[in-house]
């Protein structure tokens, strides 16, 4: 009855897809966490030009550096300042382009910071920790320490190829005017932003926070803005004073983040955002904790002070630092900027080190991130990686797979295997696309509901735009029925890849049925154990002749046998059993793996008629067992039948689906199973052997569930049709 058999296997269909989905879709709340980002790491680190040096890249070259503030603009990378090793502040300032190719080219020394003129490094101001932006074609620089003190000193410059023009002292931190640096605020280790014509600044030991208007001219009036980690006031006593050593603040859309920096002299993992405009810094918000995934007690995540961040794309990347002083770290995190909702990690820098410098240069629409100082010479850079240039690995993998059989009429008995196929990318990338491929080491074949009995060579995945997976992950289903007569099979999906997706596959050994065949030694013991699958037949055999050498094999059968007569059952299992070489004594004859109750029953072919075992007994469940004793004389070939009797109102399908025992593996292997038999005067238990199971995974939400529901009615209603089955596909 192809309405039947039809409405029941497409909505099986339907059901394991939204099964796939909805286990992927319990990953929901994740995906809503990780907020739209282009970026999805870096790659690996590769040294560039020693800082300072024309040439070189061994590190022993150059001017080793702690504290210099870099900036870039167009293809160009500007540094300013910072202590070499010897203690002495520095008024050397340099500049190196990028190539095509991604690589930093020599460092050429130009005006010395706060000097007219002059680029010797003997003239100008030295200084260290000096915060400086680049904006318009200039740059400005805020605040700093020297060798004698700490300055509320401002300068900037134009920007050219050819270097940094002379610099021009303009208003002092924190003032409404004056640009001698006797007024305003004497503080470094700030840590400042620019965006829109606006220079944003805080830290050096206070919760104030001021902006100015940048300009050709230089730095505008100083206004004080909202106290950095409030959401409202600008006293300087309320929100979050960073003490003596810096946070990191990066511009993105017009938001200010600022991550870690020391509180009450301890690092802290607190981040903190806001919006910018031209009337000053809005309320602060707390986002996720640096370096973790959610939660923003600041008792989460890394403590971390001195790190470098930088940002590109609606991301935010960090570098190193200082955890619990002094404690470096090499290690690298980024995250969205929508929030800062996350945070993943990416390839450690090479050392652990802290106050590096760190900038991006982009070129055609790829990028780098540079970095240098940390109190060496080194100078580094990595690819950042993005949609399309990462070539992001993938995860194939079967989910909720389940054992099911089918009848289109009395007698006619057919297993099948469904399952989900997952495909996980990186989950702040794009979705894998495209198509996975299947292969089977049995004879049996594979196909979809939405064609039924159409041979399936592989499926088109569904995408989590179009199905609301989690991302990164996506999805399709297959019905796997085995060929007759098979015992076990291997399954293989391959998924091919796609121009951001690398290919994988995945295989698993289902169990579906089958035919086992051993020749035995007369040592006495036991007649019979069961192998899996558990489908199979198990033997127990007393009263054989002593001594007598023999052969037990089962098949499991998928059609009435001919030349039988009408069945007494509606079947749930058949099977052929055949003991040749003895006639005598009887076989204890046990089955497992299939849906058992109290009326279920087992009977025999006798060549005549279908008789019905003695001495049965049940293990109800789904699964369950059921044994019965048959004469071995009987067993020489011999159908034997699993299932209700048709006087108790069963009807003649096959309903109940078992979650049969699968293993799944990374590469293909067949399954083989053996039994030991041998004429005995005891009995036997039989026992039972798996590979391990397919995971049960957590119940899905009600929203997930309800929409299921729906999707499997309306699936149900376009698919289902009356009339009698097509005929299967020959094999």
């Amino acid at each position: 009855m192809q309405g039947s058999w039809g409405l029941r296997k497409t909505a099986s269909f339907a059901v394991i897809l939204l099964l796939a989905l909805g286990f992927l879709g319990t990953l929901e709340s994740v995906q809503q966490a990780h907020a739209t980002t282009n970026v999805t790491g870096i790659g690996s680190w590769t040294e560039q030009t020693d800082y300072g040096a024309s040439g070189g890249s061994s590190g022993t070259g150059g001017t080793s550096i702690l504290g210099n503030s870099c900036v870039t603009s167009a293809q160009t990378v500007y540094c300013v300042g910072g202590q070499n090793p010897q203690g002495k502040d520095l008024s050397n300032v340099y500049y190196a382009s990028m190539t095509s190719s991604g690589t930093l080219g020599g460092w050429t020394e130009t005006t010395d910071y706060g000097t007219a003129s002059g680029d010797s490094g003997a003239g100008g101001l030295g200084i260290e920790f000096t915060s400086c932006v680049a904006y318009n074609g200039y740059i400005y620089c805020v605040g700093g320490a020297t060798n004698s003190a700490v300055v509320s000193d401002s300068f900037y410059a134009q920007l050219s190829s050819s270097g940094v023009g002379p610099w021009t002292e303009t208003t002092d931190y924190g003032a409404a005017s004056g640009s001698s640096g006797s007024s305003g605020l004497k503080l470094f280790e700030l840590s400042c932003i620019a965006d829109s014509g606006y220079i944003y600044c805080l830290g050096g030991g206070t919760s104030k926070v001021f902006f100015a208007q940048l300009s050709s001219s230089g730095v505008g009036t100083w206004t004080e803005t909202t106290d950095y980690g409030a959401a409202s006031g600008n006293s300087g006593t309320g929100g979050v004073s960073i003490s003596d050593n810096p946070n990191s603040c990066v511009d993105n859309n017009g938001s200010m983040y600022c991550v870690g920096g020391n509180i009450a002299f301890k690092p802290t993992s607190k981040v903190f955002y806001a919006q910018v405009s031209s009337t000053g810094v809005g309320g602060w918000a707390e986002a996720v904790d640096y370096g973790a995934s959610s939660g923003n007690s600041g008792a989460g995540g890394v403590p971390i002070f001195a790190t470098s961040c930088t940002d590109y794309s609606s991301a935010i990347l960090c570098v190193g630092g200082d955890t619990t002083g002094p404690s470096a770290t090499s290690s690298v995190f980024y995250g969205p900027v929508d929030q800062l909702s996350d945070w993943y990690s990416t390839i450690s820098y090479v050392v652990a080190t802290y106050h590096l410098s760190c900038a991006v240069l982009a070129l055609l629409g790829l990028a780098w991130l540079f970095c240098t100082g940390g109190s060496s010479a080194s100078t580094y850079s990595a690819p950042i990686q993005t949609p399309g240039s990462d070539n992001d690995a993938t995860t194939t993998s079967f989910v909720n797979c389940y054992y099911n059989e089918y009848s289109t009429s009395p007698g006619d008995y057919h297993p099948y295997w469904g399952c989900g196929i997952s495909v996980s990318g990186d989950p702040k990338d794009a979705y894998p696309t495209g198509k996975v491929t299947f292969a089977t080491t049995g004879s049996g074949f594979f196909e979809s509901s939405y064609t039924q009995y159409s041979l399936l060579t592989g499926c088109s995945l569904f995408v989590g735009s179009e199905s609301g997976l989690a991302a990164g992950n996506s999805a399709c289903s297959f019905y796997y029925e085995p060929g007759n007569g098979e015992f076990t099979a291997t399954l293989t999906a391959a998924y091919q890849g796609d121009s951001d997706h690398q290919g994988s596959s995945a295989s698993i050994v289902v169990s579906v049925g089958g035919s086992i065949s051993t020749t035995t030694s007369p040592l006495g013991g036991l007649a019979s154990t069961c192998p899996p699958p558990q489908t199979l037949i198990c033997l127990s055999i007393t009263g054989a002749e002593p001594s007598t050498a023999f052969t037990i094999s089962s098949s499991a059968l998928y059609s009435q046998p001919t030349g039988t007569a009408a069945l007494n059952l509606n079947p749930t299992a058949m099977f052929d059993v055949k003991v040749p070489g003895i006639t005598a004594g009887t076989a204890d004859v046990c089955t497992n793996g299939i849906p058992v109750d109290s009326s279920t029953t087992m009977e025999y072919w006798n060549g005549g008629s279908w008789v019905r075992g003695t001495g049965t007994t049940e293990t109800a469940g789904t699964p369950g067992s059921i044994c019965t004793d048959i004469p071995v004389a009987s067993l020489q070939g011999t159908p034997v039948i699993v299932g209700e009797p048709l006087s108790a109102g069963s009807t003649t399908s096959s309903t109940s689906a078992t979650s049969t025992t699968a293993a799944q593996t990374s590469s293909s292997a067949s399954s083989t199973a053996s039994t030991t038999a041998s004429t005995s005067t005891a009995s036997s238990t039989s026992t039972t052997s798996s590979g391990g199971g397919i995971p049960e995974f957590p119940a899905q939400p009600l929203l997930v569930i309800l929409l299921s529901a729906v999707m499997v009615c309306f699936y149900i209603l376009s698919r289902s049709r009356l009339g009698k089955p097509p005929s299967k596909p020959s094999l």
